[in-house]
């Protein structure tokens, strides 16, 4: 995962003429927490036991799967989800491009903080975002999508 500095040197190739950054976070795509769960158990349970049986039954160690992240970019016209790693051409790294009057964004508030993203029309759930402990960068990312009508 790069920094946000060097995102933001690279945004400009990816961003239509005129466009402006409004907000940027690190953030991580939610998939299921039940498929969460399960990978984690599963790669603990195997990790566990090649190490018990490695050392000797001396150590034993766990694993926790988690989603890797992404930078979510909100401009003052869409909405950009980016893997940046520091390599490789931007344009290739964009996970989603969605226009803020396609989209409707609501938080969701648990004990970290989320925003579910669904397309305007049909209501289908397009992406949720775990934005951790950030209520102000929550509220950036949700903003334009809510208020678009």
């Amino acid at each position: 995962m790069t920094s946000r500095r060097s995102l933001l040197a690279q945004l400009p190739q990816v961003l239509d003429a005129g466009e402006e950054v409004r907000g940027t976070v690190v953030a991580q795509i939610v998939k299921s927490p039940a498929g969460n769960a399960a990978k984690t158990i599963a790669t603990s349970t195997v990790t566990a036991v090649a190490s018990l049986a490695l050392s000797g039954g001396a150590l034993g160690v766990g694993v926790l799967h988690t989603a890797r992240p992404v930078w979510c970019v909100t401009t003052d016209r869409r909405l950009l989800l980016v893997e940046h790693e520091g390599r490789g051409p931007l344009g290739e790294q964009v996970l989603l491009s969605l226009p803020h009057d396609q989209a409707h964004a609501r938080i969701r508030r648990t004990l970290v903080q989320g925003a579910v993203i669904t397309h305007r029309e049909s209501g289908v759930e397009i992406v949720r975002l775990n934005l951790g402990m950030k209520p102000r960068a929550a509220a950036v990312l949700v903003a334009p999508m809510a208020a678009t009508a």
